[in-house]
């Protein structure tokens, strides 16, 4: 299976004055690689957070862009 990019989406949770906030990534991510660190960063920030992905069809490794032909 090729692996693919995704948008993510990390939900607050604690502290209450932010639960229910959402950030999303601008670009698409590796999917598990982005919510461990993200989720790791907000914890040592003192956040709690949930997250998912919104899988986009780009393939992680893509071929480098080809000129068009005239």
């Amino acid at each position: 299976m090729i692996n693919t990019l995704a948008y993510v989406v990390i939900t607050l949770t604690a502290p209450l004055l932010y639960a229910g906030e959402e950030l999303v990534t601008t670009e698409p991510v590796e999917c598990a690689a982005a919510i461990d660190l993200y989720l790791a960063t907000l914890a040592a920030n003192g956040f709690k957070a949930d997250a998912k992905c919104i899988y986009t069809s780009a393939p992680v490794t893509s071929p480098q862009p080809q000129l068009r032909p005239n």
